[in-house]
């Protein structure tokens, strides 16, 4: 019987298990960055054709670059297209699978951690076994962006930012509930957004802590809430996510710092919790207009 079959059940994040059925390392890997929520491969691999193998994740991948033809065989079943850049295929976790690809691919892996999955799907459904239903070659601009996203995360800092990939992982997962599986969204009233002693408790929260490695769980928790609506309705309140609202903090506290001229711009974005000079150079410059180093030469 198939279920009698001893496959190895691959960690695509793990070197010892990608290596058991492709034939390279990926290029770029959130190995280094301790991601608690979801893990990133950017691979380049030659034609090649995977052993069937079980994944203990579900596996979204996005093809970058060249077209390829591409066959997945999923529980017996065939399926065989030519994915040009954009494409996506959605593989749930523990289901028997191969790939064969026909010519060099580029490609990146996005693998939702299982118990982060879990508890987003009990917030939002209130039952964590939910099941995603398999996709072959689909467009999904959201899925799409949230892969080349992280994947500049990882660019600029082989470490990324633990609360960046966490808000993409949750609207990840969540999108990917709401569209790609059995169960449905258990709406809640919530139009009207955080109750404004909320969201002051919020921002009283994030002002403090905002140079250090906040979290949404962190945030959430303090307002007794769960992770997905707390961002939800942050979000409803402010027009902004809290990600977006802890850098703004950091940017408005960097210009009072540049004013002051006692830091270094690298002193600087150390002290306000920024990955490394070049982050808190793309961000200061996208939301001020200008360079940290400019804006200090127009004082």
């Amino acid at each position: 019987m198939k279920l009698e079959k001893e496959l190895p059940i691959i960690n695509l994040i793990l070197s010892s298990s990608i290596l058991q059925i492709l034939p390279r390392q990926p290029i770029l890997s959130s190995a280094q960055a301790n991601w608690s929520c979801i893990q990133f491969g950017y691979h380049r691999q030659p034609a090649c054709e995977t052993p069937e193998h079980l994944s203990s994740n579900h596996v979204i991948s996005i093809c970058v670059g060249c077209p390829i033809v591409k066959k997945r065989v999923l529980d017996g079943l065939p399926q065989r297209n030519c994915f040009v850049d954009g494409d996506i295929s959605i593989t749930p976790a523990n289901i028997f699978r191969s790939v064969c690809l026909e010519g060099e691919a580029e490609f990146i892996h996005l693998y939702p951690e299982p118990k982060f999955f879990a508890r987003t799907a009990n917030e939002i459904v209130g039952h964590s076994e939910v099941e995603i239903i398999p996709q072959f070659k689909i467009r999904d601009p959201l899925i799409q962006g949230i892969g080349l996203a992280l994947k500049t995360e990882l660019e600029l800092d082989s470490h990324g930012g633990q609360l960046y990939a966490e808000s993409l992982a949750s609207t990840l997962v969540v999108h990917l509930i709401h569209r790609y599986s059995t169960k449905q969204h258990q709406n809640q009233n919530n139009a009207g957004g955080l109750p404004k002693y909320k969201l002051q408790q919020a921002i009283d929260y994030i002002k403090n802590d905002y140079a250090g490695n906040i979290s949404l769980e962190a945030i959430a928790t303090e307002l007794g809430m769960s992770r997905y609506y707390f961002a939800r309705l942050f979000k409803q309140s402010t027009g902004i996510t809290p990600y977006q609202y802890i850098i703004q903090c950091r940017v408005n506290q960097a210009k009072q710092l540049l004013i002051q001229q006692s830091l270094s711009i690298k002193e600087i974005s150390r002290y306000l919790g920024f990955a490394n000079q070049n982050q808190f150079a793309t961000f200061f410059y996208r939301y001020i207009g200008v360079s940290p180093n400019e804006y200090r030469r127009k004082l």
